[in-house]
């Protein structure tokens, strides 16, 4: 880590400038993507609850188109939809489990609908990634390649 924080402190001053510009932009976007999942599992949740579901639990999936084969699987290619995997009681008092897709969107732009796909069999399960299965792989690899990055730059010195 003291490596690390040396080989940043003797960077001159346009490059420190320009890597803490670029770690602002990417936690403003990350920011902004944390929120849009967190209103599209509120704008599913409540559109549920007002058609009398008791909504169990609303899961963001990772790397799976779930029942939509045209949709390009979230965490893959800068994707703007997400996916929830979600367990809900009906009006009934049943259980069932489902998939809604939601698109997220930019600020200011018409709010997509949201779209629904109710389980008809009871083996259908999960696919894909949870949000900690997914950012772990993602956090490991950064950190893989983050270590092989400095390195280099360690030798070339």
């Amino acid at each position: 880590m003291t490596s690390l924080l040396d080989a940043i402190s003797n960077l001159p001053l346009p490059h420190l400038t320009f890597l803490g510009l670029v770690v602002l932009a990417s936690l403003a976007v990350h920011a902004w993507s944390i929120r849009g999942v967190q209103r599209g599992r509120d704008e599913i949740g409540a559109a549920l609850a007002r058609d009398g579901y008791v909504v169990r639990s609303i899961e963001l999936r990772w790397l799976t188109r779930g029942p939509f084969p045209d949709m390009r699987p979230p965490g893959v290619r800068n994707s703007p939809e997400c996916l929830y995997y979600i367990v809900a009681d009906d009006p009934s008092g049943r259980q069932r489990t489902g998939w809604a897709r939601w698109r997220t969107r930019w600020p200011g732009q018409a709010a997509d609908r949201w779209k629904m796909h109710w389980n008809d069999d009871r083996g259908a399960g999960r696919r894909g990634l949870s949000t900690m299965q997914f950012a772990t792989t993602v956090l490991l690899g950064a950190a893989l390649v983050m270590t092989l990055l400095f390195n280099v730059l360690a030798r070339v010195r």
